[in-house]
């Protein structure tokens, strides 16, 4: 009789108790699933300690995989999942397909407790592109056990543009733990500002990173903000306090070397926002006040800082629109900043917003065409490869830590 319940067990995928091998990725078919899941176990795996669960979803043209996130998280710290969505195509998003995702990451983690794999009650979601939706739009539901979610190239879509989604009212009551990751020049870049400004709204603990001179594409493993805050949800906080300490000085080192008074202002705001900063003692973090005030004070940055409220101010109306014909016109704000501004940092960003809102709005109208002429478009700065440069140069300088 035992032989017998044993073989149906078997038989149904489930009951076989793997031998967890730590820093390899299996092929793993749950009980009632249809095709088979990724699951990949961290390098630093020890089964007498717990872990938490980092359930990954894949872009719109992807499949099942660990390999992105085993990039991000070195490999370590993490169980992770690959996993096909719930629901196929269109209806992954739609209100049965948010709720059966919810079902199936709290099936997996019983199963994967049955099969001996030592998780404990945390559970984190993250994707790229379409992955990335998914993970919005779960972080907005939450459900008992997620405690976080990484969303990377996507943000927040309101339902009157492109495709419906069928977003979920209802709010986590607890704060989690949100990572927004987005390429300067990707198109999404307004959806993730958004997605950044209802997740401080509603009271999360969230960060946002932006990945200078990059546009729609994953693989950003270099980018400090998002190692910082995977180590932050792994860590104790006494065990994050030295490498935090040595991190804040040798970056303050750094800020010493930066010739132009507003890029040095840009990388001190940059490090002090970093999940690093809330592990410098105090006292240290006072010292980064201080040289913030001390180049807030330098004669060339009025003219910087009138063009940083211009070009915030033009990113405000761009979070406000809602029809694909609208952002010729909010282009033609940062156009004007550029024409007038043009030596300046923010000038010279707003000339690169024109190429991503350009791509905005072709990817709204589902058209190749040259925008029928439209002025904003039509005539892009003509030294765009220069501006590039200059961005991607203070990109590696932000990366450097």
């Amino acid at each position: 009789m035992r032989l017998l319940t044993l073989a149906m067990v078997l038989l149904a995928g489930y009951g076989r108790v793997h031998a967890w091998e730590p820093g390899k990725e299996v092929t793993w078919l749950g009980l009632g699933e249809k095709t088979p899941l990724k699951v990949y176990i961290p390098s630093d795996y020890d089964p007498a300690n717990e872990w938490p669960l980092l359930y990954g979803f894949h872009r719109t043209d992807g499949r099942a995989s660990t390999s992105m996130f085993q990039g991000y998280t070195r490999g370590r710290g993490f169980v992770l999942i690959g996993a096909p969505y719930a629901l196929p195509g269109k209806d992954s998003f739609s209100r049965a397909g948010i709720l059966q995702e919810i079902r199936r990451i709290s099936k997996v983690r019983q199963l994967l407790l049955g099969e001996s794999l030592s998780l404990d009650q945390r559970t984190y979601v993250g994707g790229f592109s379409k992955g990335g939706w998914m993970s919005d739009l779960l972080a907005t539901e939450g459900f008992d056990t997620l405690s976080g979610a990484l969303i990377l190239g996507a943000g927040r879509i309101p339902d009157d543009i492109g495709r419906v989604i069928s977003r979920p009212k209802v709010e986590p009551v607890r704060s989690l733990a949100i990572y927004i990751g987005i390429g300067q020049l990707d198109s999404n870049h307004l959806y993730s500002r958004r997605a950044h400004s209802h997740y401080l709204k509603t009271k999360h603990d969230v960060v946002f990173e932006e990945y200078l001179t990059k546009g729609h594409r994953a693989g950003e493993t270099d980018a400090p903000y998002l190692s910082q805050w995977l180590q932050c949800q792994v860590a104790s906080p006494a065990g994050l306090e030295e490498g935090a300490l040595a991190w804040w000085q040798s970056s303050l080192t750094t800020a010493e070397s930066i010739p132009l008074p507003i890029e040095r202002l840009l990388y001190l705001e940059h490090v002090q926002a970093a999940p690093f900063a809330k592990f410098v003692p105090k006292e240290r973090r006072s010292t980064l006040s201080k040289k913030l005030s001390q180049v807030r004070r330098h004669r060339s940055l009025q003219t910087e800082m009138d063009a940083r409220r211009a070009y915030r101010s033009a990113q405000k109306e761009e979070e406000g629109f809602r029809k694909s014909s609208d952002l010729p016109d909010l282009a033609a704000s940062f156009k004007r900043l550029y024409m007038r501004s043009p030596k300046t940092f923010y000038g010279q960003r707003a000339g690169l917003d024109l190429l991503r809102m350009e791509d905005n709005y072709r990817v709204l109208k589902r058209s190749n065409q040259n925008n029928q002429g439209n002025d904003a478009f039509a005539k892009l700065p003509p030294n765009l490869e220069a501006l590039k440069g200059r961005f991607a140069r203070f990109d590696k300088l932000l990366r450097s830590r």
